[in-house]
């Protein structure tokens, strides 16, 4: 059993964000939680832009304990793990460099850390209501359930196990030193592979809603698809690695992929009706646009529409596309 207000240790790997991890630090100083109890640690992934000079006049008026490491471009479960290496809490808290947590973040992270039989935290992404639209689609994307099958919430409607994300995700180091630490092998994927193992040591694993951080994502077109790839990729590669890692939700884009490659095969060369082909994709376009029209709702903006249709069968390419690689690797040996 933790005491209501636990030794904590904040992690956050940079890499050449040094505007917007000025501002997740920021508001990691107006969170509700005592001072005295917790600190940040900062590890720099070899950036190239000023986050070097950033660092340094802000640990000149930190109203927190603050403390950050350097290293050559390695990769963020390098950093993370060698900020869990620099750090002296008996909790360990994540976000990214392009998160704001709220006030209460820390508070009810923490809070569900109060048995020995939970493992990990986790808590929700929000969407920021201004900033590029590329980036707030990219946001309802991974959030959605026609985008990522709900995996990435803890609550309502999803085909799988919730797995914590890194950019909003707590533990014990007492949990940690059993499991391991993150592997540097992967990325992504390296943050719910870790929550695996924690689960299948026998941990549960729990989802605090009221732990809110908004993700300001800025990113391209060719990152989203770069990392959708990636994230496909190495769900294959886990998934033959820990058998129970694998979910169902994992298995459909690259299922709908090669159905809809067969069918076409079909009725183009096969003789088929044409019915066959067309009634699968019309429920898939009309599916995309129903999305499409959620998303501009929800974010208030009609462009979304146009957005959400382009962007989600291209995310559904790319996840299948690296999903299929992953296991073609594996079978012929070839690993990324």
């Amino acid at each position: 059993m933790l005491k209501e207000s636990p030794k904590v240790s904040i992690i956050i790997p940079t890499h050449n964000r040094s505007q917007s991890l000025l501002q997740t630090l920021k508001s990691i100083g107006h969170m509700e939680y005592p001072q005295d109890e917790f600190e940040v640690i900062v590890v720099d992934d070899g950036s190239t832009d000023d986050t070097s000079h950033m660092l340094d006049k802000f640990s000149q008026r930190v109203p927190f304990p603050f403390r950050y490491g350097r290293q050559k471009n390695e990769g963020i479960s390098s950093a993370r793990n060698r900020g869990i290496k620099m750090s002296r809490g008996e909790i360990l808290a994540f976000t990214d460099d392009d998160c704001i947590v709220a006030s209460d973040w820390l508070k009810h992270l923490t809070a569900h850390l109060n048995s020995d039989d939970v493992g990990v935290v986790g808590g929700p992404e929000k969407i920021p209501q201004i900033g590029p639209l590329l980036s707030r689609c990219v946001g309802y994307i991974v959030n959605s359930f026609v985008g990522a099958a709900g995996l990435f919430r803890g609550e309502g409607l999803r085909l799988g196990i919730f797995y914590p994300k890194g950019c909003n995700m707590a533990l014990s180091k007492r949990v940690l030193n059993e499991v391991g630490l993150f592997d540097e092998k992967l990325m992504p994927g390296e943050d719910v592979e870790l929550a695996y193992r924690i689960r299948k040591a026998g941990y549960k694993i729990k989802y605090a809603s009221d732990a809110t951080v908004v993700h300001q994502r800025k990113i391209s077109l060719k990152e989203f698809l770069t990392k959708t790839y990636g994230v496909g990729y190495f769900r294959a590669i886990l998934g033959l690695k820990h058998w129970g890692f694998l979910q169902v939700a994992h298995l459909i884009p690259a299922a709908c992929f090669i159905t809809f490659l067969v069918l076409a095969v079909g009725w183009l060369f096969l003789s088929w009706h044409p019915l066959v082909f067309i009634l699968p994709v019309t429920a898939y376009i009309l599916t995309i646009m129903g999305s499409g029209v959620h998303a501009a709702l929800w974010l208030k903006d009609v462009r979304a529409l146009f957005f959400i249709s382009f962007l989600l069968p291209l995310h559904h390419l790319s996840h299948a596309l690296g999903f299929l690689t992953g296991i073609i690797h594996c079978i012929f040996g070839i690993l990324r």
